[in-house]
């Protein structure tokens, strides 16, 4: 009963008074009460996110990715980690890895092939880069998107042999 009491708080405060600060104590007397409340966990990752915590934020999210058994769930949660990690800790490392869990659990997760993409590309990994383009493109269901994607494709891969063709000249 205590819990959806606290729940009800959290909800007033938050989509109602616009309270984050009293949202966030509601939700954390649930997981003080129930540590494995999934919902109420989530919903902490997203204000905490609204507040800027990234730190309590991605805590929030682990905890989520942890105790949930939706692997939608856990591979999203794994993919906003890994967003927070990079764009607002800086930490492309750990971001990268947590990328890559969620693409263990879904091959064909696109926001995830997009991200390690990046980060390919900003490394210049041409090899790794035009996996993963290629990889999107094969998961890509709009043909718009999935011809975009096949000239990004074609670019990198002209790029990627140019340089090569360049190192070997230089040999």
């Amino acid at each position: 009963t205590k819990v959806e009491i606290y729940g009800q708080i959290a909800q007033v405060f938050s989509d109602e008074v616009g309270d984050v600060e009293r949202s966030i104590d509601a939700y954390r007397n649930i997981v003080d009460l129930d540590g494995s409340n999934v919902p109420a966990l989530e919903a902490l990752a997203k204000l905490y996110e609204k507040q800027g915590d990234a730190s309590q934020s991605i805590d929030a999210m682990a905890r989520v990715a942890e105790l949930t058994n939706d692997s939608t769930q856990r591979v999203e949660m794994y993919y906003r980690i890994g967003k927070a990690l990079e764009e607002q800790l800086s930490d492309r490392a750990q971001a990268q890895e947590r990328f890559e869990m969620a693409l263990d659990l879904d091959p064909a997760h696109l926001p995830t092939l997009a991200a390690l993409r990046a980060i390919a590309l900003d490394e210049s990994d041409w090899d790794r880069a035009a996996r993963y383009l290629n990889e999107e493109q094969l998961n890509t269901q709009a043909p718009r998107v999935r011809a975009k994607l096949l000239v990004e494709l074609g670019r990198l891969r002209d790029e990627m042999l140019s340089e090569q063709i360049g190192r070997a000249s230089c040999r």
